[in-house]
């Protein structure tokens, strides 16, 4: 049975050229390739990469009462201060999801201290917020 299949095995592996040519002489389309993917799609989400690439912090750095606001960007959260310097995807545990209640309930911007710790992760940096506190609302 074992003898049977390796020669069914070189005999199809033969065949393989065989069958190339017929496929050209025919006129059969070469094989479709799979299309190139443009990661980056937009200009604004590429701005924002470069920014946070430029203003990665180290893993482990403390954020220590640090003022901002909050936005939703897609489907995550981000955190950004109120001087510029600091932008943050925010990681998913009880202190943000009360942000989020609050700032569902308001319709204003808020503005929050925040204190926490940056992971890393894939050239990305995350905040893991620690303390939160409710600073003012912005009209």
């Amino acid at each position: 049975m074992l003898r049977t299949l390796g020669v069914f095995a070189i005999l199809a592996l033969a065949a393989l050229p065989f069958i190339a040519q017929a496929q050209q002489q025919n006129g059969s389309p070469p094989p479709i390739s799979a299309p190139e993917i443009d990661v980056v799609t937009d200009r604004a989400s590429a701005q924002a990469d470069e920014k946070r690439r430029r203003n990665r912090v180290r893993e482990g750095t403390r954020i220590t009462d640090s003022v901002g606001q909050f936005d939703w960007v897609g489907d995550r959260m981000n955190f950004v201060s109120d001087d510029g310097t600091q932008d943050f995807h925010v990681l998913e545990n009880l202190a943000m999801e009360r942000v989020a209640q609050s700032m569902e309930q308001s319709a204003s911007k808020i503005t929050w201290t925040v204190s926490g710790v940056v992971t890393e992760y894939r050239g990305s940096n995350y905040l893991l917020i620690e303390h939160v506190t409710l600073k003012g609302r912005r009209q």
